[in-house]
């Protein structure tokens, strides 16, 4: 709630989880981001989880069907999955999956026009900031 007594929309819950977990890549991602985690508290290094490597190979393969259509290729959900996977490597510090998921967001986002004009009121721009 604001200081005027008016809430304004909180656009994670009420807009992106919604949008996000109808995306068959965004919730492979989600389902990938999980498997890592699960793999790291069996002690197993994230390449070497089956499950991991499940979601990741399926999930990069819906990432490269997106980027392969010219409309799609720049879309809010191609853009979210590039920043997802970045960040999935940047964690396990895969620095050169980081480094080349980093090129490719740039040129999306230059396609796209620039940061100002992801959409979603600022909310991309946001996730791909941080």
């Amino acid at each position: 709630m604001s200081i005027d007594g008016n809430v304004s929309p909180n656009l994670y819950n009420d807009y992106w989880v919604p949008w996000s977990v109808k995306s068959p890549l965004l919730a492979n991602l989600g389902i990938l981001t999980a498997a890592i985690y699960q793999a790291e508290a069996q002690k197993i290094p994230s390449g070497k989880s089956p499950i991991a490597l499940h979601y990741k190979v399926k999930s990069i393969g819906l990432l490269n069907e997106m980027l392969e259509d010219g409309e799609s290729a720049t879309s809010t959900e191609a853009i979210t999955a590039v920043v997802s996977l970045m960040v999935n490597e940047w964690f396990w510090l895969h620095r050169d999956a980081v480094k080349r998921h980093m090129a490719g967001l740039k040129l999306m986002i230059e396609l796209r026009g620039g940061l100002d004009e992801l959409g979603m009121n600022g909310f991309l721009r946001k996730l791909v900031l941080q």
